[in-house]
């Protein structure tokens, strides 16, 4: 009887030694995925639209060559589409919709103003109870993230301030301590009372590029040599200098013009 007890306590040592490692190996995960921040990046494919689909797709391509250990987070309006679409190109790739879903859900929202659209996204980062259903992805955004980057494209212009008032995330990130960037950016058509938002807003970032001179002359006069952090650079279709595009490399021509 003894020796069946004795039997009986190795064996509940044993399985407390290892519940003790698997709640051990379970708390390392959780602190790598604490710890391994992600890259959250706000675009518009999944309508599906070619342009938004490729710029979206460039960038994750890129992430997963360039860093493929570390999470990244798309943010758009069909984020169901966009999983499919982009589904096995970055091995840590979540699709979302919080900061789309907050711009289209504001109180305000009917009114097509985006300068009464983004408080609703401050106050909502803020206070999470102010969208209870999106909690979770504001959490990510809060908490989870090392940097926030809005690509390129033309969705966010005059005719779409839902669209435009997403850059309000990127402004409360940068006062809370996640970097924040634009690439490629197209912002016409814009009227003056969107212009005065972009001029008010996008110099929050950490850097801001856009795609076309109109686009950069809105944001600062065109005769002032430095521009704060707003440059002029190439549409984010070109990240990976369209490789895969092409069935063949030889037989190209040496210049090309992209319509």
């Amino acid at each position: 009887m003894q020796r069946q007890a004795e039997s009986v306590q190795d064996g509940l040592a044993q399985i407390r030694a290892d519940l003790t490692d698997i709640r051990g190996n379970m708390e390392y995960q959780a602190r790598i995925r604490r710890e391994n921040k992600a890259f959250y990046l706000l675009a518009e494919p999944g309508f599906p639209n070619y342009g938004d689909e490729l710029i979206a797709r460039e960038w994750v391509e890129y992430l997963a060559m360039a860093r493929p250990e570390t999470p990244v987070v798309l943010d758009c309006s069909r984020p169901g589409p966009a999983a499919a679409e982009f589904m096995g190109i970055h091995p840590h790739l979540t699709v979302t919709d919080t900061i789309s879903r907050l711009s289209l859900e504001s109180p305000a929202n009917d009114q097509n103003d985006v300068t009464q659209i983004a408080p609703f996204i401050r106050e909502t980062l803020d206070d999470e109870g102010k969208a209870a259903r999106y909690c979770a992805g504001i959490r990510i955004v809060r908490d989870r993230i090392r940097s926030f980057h809005v690509l390129g494209g033309g969705y966010i212009n005059s005719k779409w301030q839902a669209n435009m008032a997403r850059l309000e995330a990127g402004a409360w990130c940068e006062e809370h301590g996640i970097t924040a960037i634009t690439t490629g950016l197209g912002l016409l058509p814009s009227d003056e009372h969107t212009t005065q938002y972009l001029q008010n807003t996008l110099p929050q970032f950490s850097s801001v590029t856009v795609r076309d001179q109109e686009s950069l002359n809105l944001l600062a006069d065109p005769d002032i040599s430095d521009i704060h952090n707003v440059r002029l650079m190439p549409d984010d279709c070109f990240v990976n200098g369209l490789d895969g595009c092409y069935n063949e490399q030889s037989g190209l021509p040496r210049f090309m013009v992209c319509v």
